[in-house]
């Protein structure tokens, strides 16, 4: 049973979809509403503790799918099936698939790509986003200003918009519009006054001339002369601010846009020692429509780059230790971190009761593209009416502006909400990646590089428990230090602030960050033991380094032995060569030979006797033509056995224990040494090379010894004794020698950093 998957992460949606869903899908938008059963839906959590919802196909829905028309099936073929199989439609309208031309959904890391088992693959554009042509205005609400200039005006460059392009490519159904939209964009920052005072400063706030171009790129050469940006800036221009407190600013957007597309991007932006973040946009136009009828399908495109621009515009002003917080806490995508959005508009058209809005049908549909899934909306007036959503609030009517100072409040606190909700999975993160830690320390005998990787983790997750603690407590005194606005005197006020319910949403967080304190201090207390953990694998791995020693120590005591015990029996038969030689001495002036027995020899045997001393000294010039020869062979082999290189590779890489016995089952082994340890089966095997094989080797053959571990699969070591004086291979020769034919019976894997010096020498 397979379900295609649709996960958040961070802001971004990503989709996976199976061939029967794909049906579901493009059929009509009312076959995926879960209310006609005609799609089963599977709740699950993914490793990053993510909510994710699987979809498959019910029976109900298959049933269905039988009353497609040909035209229909055609289309969703076309989708689902890779293009290079185009197979001819029967009389009954059925068109025969071969599945392995099946398109199925694979994710290398950075995109979606659509496969085929026949070879066929493309990108998917699932997650690419379409942009619009609009025009916009700084806005901040009037609660957060203190004096300071006002802000600018693009009013008068609306009519641009109506000459820019897009690169929509469905076809749009237009049923709510929008008359005077302004948009509210909150999230939350880890601030404090130390970092609102350093972001003044960089601003340049308290200089004459202030604000200027900024850049999320970081100067690597500070003694450089010059400095090479790439297109996409941001000028700030500084509105008013307090030193310590709070810095009010707008942000003129320069980043490039697809050709055609006309972005006049202008937004004010309010950052707070609190960590409240607010950014404010006033449309002015998007595509044809200036001011009114702004459709909720292009106000959905425009809020999805206005969220992306505006975390690019905080990763450039804000430091780099804040951005370390929200990697941390976004699990490394902090560009594409969720916010929340609060639209207020001066009318909806077309205007209904609250009610009407939630008919789950295309009144909701449109909604839900800017607001997220719809939870309720309410009349707060005859005239006002508010809609909520997993991802905002909308709020429509004359009255809309008069209630800035309570929708900020909500604002502020959902943008806190939103960053605790994240902050909650990166502590489990934190906790599982222990749980690993632990997991390494108890296995630690099967990997002999456990003891590195666990420190190395150990430090990791020091650093990032520490920065969890530090930026809980940003966020637990931005909530006791928040101040909840007073009660509006007008009725629409005071059911916009009961509807809101800013007070309890207060103490539900207040109450979470009480939990998190709790989960925060025991991953704390988990990274306590488990280095107490890693100090006893330490002082473990001492003592077997230890023992190790005391054997070789053991083993030299050995050898001392028996060179004292051959000094003896050298000793030995020095006495007795020297009374060989002295009665072979003795015996050539008194002794006699039976070679003179012979006629042949008897001749020159007495020419030679007769003379005096002559045998004597043709013994001795013999003994001397023996002994060169000899001395010479000695030293010739002495100088042979001399010269050997020893060359050692310490791999402690994962081996095939079944291709290894197989590949030493072809050597001629000479020593094999295997020792049982607790954890361990470690096997030291020795052989010298065939003489057929000298041409490989460079014209020796090479003793080899290689340890490893039999119980683990765990290539320890391998030491290559080689004659150079026989041979003419370099010690770096050797070791690709011995590692190329180990990866050539795919004992071990081929590396990669082997095959990048094969594609740099290629190259």
């Amino acid at each position: 049973m397979s379900f295609g998957k649709l996960s958040s992460s961070g802001g971004h949606c990503y989709f996976v979809f199976q061939h029967l869903l794909s049906l579901a899908f493009m059929l009509t938008p009312y076959l995926f509403r879960r209310e006609l059963d005609l799609v089963n839906a599977l709740k699950l959590s993914s490793k990053e503790h993510q909510s994710v919802t699987a979809y498959q196909i019910s029976f109900k829905g298959q049933k269905l799918l039988e009353f497609l028309s040909i035209e229909d099936r055609q289309d969703v073929d076309s989708f689902i099936f890779a293009p290079s199989m185009e197979s001819v439609v029967g009389d009954s309208g059925d068109a025969p698939r071969d599945l392995d031309d099946l398109l199925k959904v694979h994710w290398d890391g950075t995109s979606f790509w659509m496969r085929s088992n026949s070879g066929y693959e493309r990108e998917s554009t699932v997650t690419d986003t379409e942009d619009v042509s609009y025009v916009s205005s700084p806005y901040l609400p009037m609660c957060l200003r203190h004096g300071g200039r006002e802000s600018s005006s693009n009013a008068d460059k609306a009519h641009m918009s109506a000459s820019g392009e897009t690169n929509i490519r469905d076809e749009l159904s237009e049923v709510l519009t929008l008359n005077d939209v302004n948009i509210m964009i909150g999230e939350f920052i880890p601030f404090g006054a130390n970092h609102i005072l350093s972001l003044n400063m960089k601003l340049g706030s308290t200089e004459r001339v202030q604000g200027g171009f900024f850049t999320a790129l970081v100067d690597d050469d500070s003694g450089g002369t010059k400095f090479e940006v790439p297109p996409g800036l941001t000028k700030v221009t500084i509105l008013d601010y307090s030193i310590t407190e709070y810095v009010n600013l707008e942000a003129d957007i320069y980043f490039p846009e697809d050709q055609g597309i006309v972005q006049i991007e202008n937004f004010g932006i309010h950052l707070s020692s609190d960590g409240s973040v607010c950014y404010g946009m006033k449309i002015e136009a998007v595509m044809d429509r200036i001011r009114d009828c702004v459709s909720l399908d292009h106000l959905a495109r425009l809020l999805v780059d206005v969220h992306q621009d505006s975390s690019r515009i905080t990763d450039s002003i804000v430091s780099a230790y804040q951005l370390g917080l929200l990697d941390l806490v976004f699990i490394g995508d902090r560009g594409n971190r969720d916010k929340i959005n609060i639209l207020t508009s001066e009318e909806i058209t077309p205007k209904l009761p609250a009610e009407k809005y939630m008919d789950r049908g295309e009144n909701e549909n449109e909604l839900k593209q800017v607001l997220g899934e719809t939870r309720f909306a309410y009349d707060i007036s005859e005239e006002d009416v508010i809609i909520f959503g997993n991802h905002g609030i909308l709020l429509c009517g004359p009255n809309s502006k008069k209630h800035e100072s309570t929708l900020f409040s909500y604002l502020a606190l959902t943008g806190k909400d939103i960053f605790i909700q994240n902050y909650f999975s990166s502590v489990f993160i934190t906790l599982d990646s222990l749980k690993n830690i632990r997991r390494k320390i108890m296995d630690s005998a099967k990997d002999p590089n456990s003891l590195e990787t666990v420190r190395a983790q150990l430090a990791q997750e020091s650093r990032d428990i520490i920065m969890l603690e530090e930026t809980l407590a940003y966020v637990s005194e931005s909530l006791d230090t928040m101040k909840i606005p007073a009660i509006p005197p007008d009725p629409a006020g005071k059911k916009l602030f009961e509807v809101l319910d800013i007070a309890r949403v207060r103490h539900e967080l207040q109450r979470r960050i009480t939990d998190l304190h709790k989960n925060t201090k025991s991953s704390h207390h988990e990274l306590l033991i488990l280095r107490q953990m890693s100090d006893g694998m330490k002082e473990d791995r001492m003592f077997h380094l230890q023992t190790v020693l005391n054997e070789n120590t053991k083993q030299i005591t050995n050898v001392v032995q028996a060179n004292a015990e051959q000094s003896v029996a050298l000793g030995a038969v020095q006495v007795i060569l020297a009374g060989t030689l002295a009665f072979a001495i003795l015996d050539r002036f008194t002794g006699t030979w039976s070679v003179v027995n012979r006629a042949w020899a008897a001749g020159m045997i007495d020419t030679l006797l007769a003379t005096p001393y002559l045998w004597l000294i043709f013994n001795l010039i013999l003994w001397g033509v023996m002994a060169f020869y000899i001395a010479d062979s000695v030293r010739t082999l002495g100088q042979s056995k001399s010269l050997i290189t020893d060359v050692k590779l310490m791999l402690n890489e994962e081996c095939n224990i079944e291709l290894m016995d197989i590949y030493l089952a072809d050597k001629d082994i000479v020593f094999e040494n295997c020792k049982y340890e607790m954890d361990s089966v470690v096997r030291e095997i020795q052989w010298v090379e065939k003489p057929e094989m000298k041409s490989s080797w460079g014209g020796a053959c090479p003793k080899i010894t290689v340890v490893y571990d039999d119980e683990h699969g765990f290539l320890l070591s391998i030491n290559i004794q080689y004659s150079i004086y026989e041979g003419k291979l370099k010690p770096k020769e050797l070791r690709e020698c011995i590692m190329n034919e180990l990866t050539d019976h795919r004992v071990i894997a081929e590396r990669e950093d082997e095959e990048d010096d094969e594609e740099g020498d290629d190259s």
